[in-house]
C-alpha cells in the first residue's frame, strides 16, 4: 500500500478511547484481534482492534451503534513499518471516507528500523 517500497508493511487499527467499564468488557468480547489498556496520564481505558481495510467499517459501525455514548473518542490508524529512513504511503480513499463517515480521528504512523548515527562532539571525526 506504499508507493515506494513494496516490502513496507501496513497494519490498520480502530482505537476506541475512554470506554466505561461495561463498554470495555463488551468490546473485549466482540473483537478477538485487539489490545487493551489504560492511558497512563488519565487512566482512561482503550481498546485497539487490529483489522484489515475491509473490516474497518464493521468495527466502526459496531462501536457507533452498540456502545454509542459510552466512549470518549474513536480513531482509525495506519501503522507503516519500513526498513528505510523514509517512505511514502498512499492513503486509500476508503480509509479517509470511513474516518469521515464515522467521525473518527485519522492517524498515520511510520516506524523505521533505520537509525541516524549519533554525532559525539567530544570525539574527533
Amino acid at each position: 500500500m506504499t508507493s515506494i517500497n513494496p516490502n513496507d508493511s501496513v497494519v490498520y487499527h480502530v482505537v476506541i478511547d475512554g470506554l466505561d467499564p461495561e463498554a470495555l468488557q463488551m468490546t473485549l468480547r466482540q473483537f478477538s484481534t485487539r489490545q487493551a489498556g489504560a492511558r497512563p496520564h488519565d487512566l482512561n481505558h482503550y481498546v485497539s482492534v487490529t483489522c484489515d481495510l475491509a473490516q474497518i467499517e464493521q468495527c466502526l459501525a459496531w462501536a457507533v451503534v452498540t456502545i454509542s455514548g459510552r466512549f470518549q473518542g474513536i480513531q482509525v490508524k495506519a501503522s507503516i513499518g519500513t526498513d528505510l529512513s523514509w517512505t511514502e504511503f498512499t492513503v486509500p480513499p476508503e480509509f479517509l471516507g470511513l474516518a469521515s463517515k464515522y467521525g473518527a480521528e485519522l492517524k498515520v504512523f511510520f516506524a523505521s528500523k533505520y537509525r541516524t548515527p549519533v554525532v559525539d562532539s567530544n570525539r574527533d571525526p
